[in-house]
């Protein structure tokens, strides 16, 4: 099974004591447990709970508390996906974003990097892999970057090293061109004698400023003032749910012995879920 039947399973175990109507559902995975919410209409008003998920048990609960941390953490979320945007989201003019791309690619950068130059790139990799895992149907909205925790230390954390992506970049811009060629991916050596580097080098450039430094500033070349940044793109939107004042708060917790109900999360023991091969 997939990791969202064996949620959808596990949810099907815990009867509700009322007919529902589902209204949506957001899941947030994290690197040892998965949090979700689930929406619903019921007597002519919108209610939710918060079902966390461990190894081999769920705990199903409409505490305030745990329903405002899931809205502050969707809130960050939010930014992740403003940022995905400006490097993964095609646009009507998109030569510069695709330049920027085919830059990731050249350097080999589109896997974790063994150079230590190109370290910082990683980043780019893991907004990626989120900006892919995100899928949303009609119904079930699937968050994924991988952290124990998603919040602003997150969000600054990237900040800073797609700031460093930029210092990187500035360097590669100014080195020979032998120099250069010790950096690429040796299957593109011949690609990079084909292109010309100058363009590229000139296109990555204006995507940068363009696209996301425009995000903080109209003017500034990598602004590095990330507390501020970070308040630029905290999303003023209306909570997704506000909670209902007048539900009483309780909490169950269920446990599984069924195997194939089990979820194995990456820091149990070095072991990665089966869905994520």
């Amino acid at each position: 099974m997939t990791l969202l039947q064996v949620l959808k399973e596990r949810v099907s175990t815990y009867e509700a004591d009322e007919p529902r109507d589902p209204v949506g559902t957001i899941i947030h995975h994290l690197e040892d447990r998965i949090i979700q919410r689930m929406t619903y209409r019921r007597d002519n008003r919108t209610h939710a709970q918060i079902i966390i998920h461990t190894s081999d048990s769920m705990t199903v609960t409409t505490e305030k508390a745990e329903l405002a941390a899931f809205e502050d953490r969707e809130d960050q979320y939010k930014i992740l996906d403003t940022i995905c945007s400006v490097f993964y989201k095609e646009k009507a003019k998109d030569k510069d974003r695709k330049a920027f791309l085919e830059f990731l690619d050249l350097f080999a950068v589109s896997t974790r990097s063994q150079n230590e130059k190109l370290a910082c790139y990683s980043v780019l990799n893991e907004l990626k892999a989120y900006d892919q895992d995100a899928s949303q149907s009609k119904e079930i909205l699937y968050r994924n970057f991988m952290r124990s925790e998603v919040d602003k230390r997150t969000i600054l954390d990237v900040m800073k090293q797609l700031h460093e992506c930029f210092i990187v970049f500035r360097e590669l811009s100014k080195m020979p061109t032998a120099q250069i060629k010790k950096l690429i991916s040796p299957a593109k050596v011949i690609y990079f004698a084909t292109l010309t580097w100058k363009m590229m080098k000139w296109k990555v450039f204006n995507f940068w400023h363009d696209h996301y430094f425009y995000l903080f500033s109209k003017w500034e070349s990598n602004p590095d003032r990330f507390e501020e940044m970070y308040e630029i793109l905290c999303p003023s939107l209306e909570r997704t749910f506000k909670g209902d004042e007048a539900s009483q708060e309780h909490t169950e917790t269920i446990s599984f012995t069924n195997r194939d109900l089990r979820i194995e999360f990456s820091n149990e023991e070095g072991t990665e879920a089966p869905w994520h091969s």
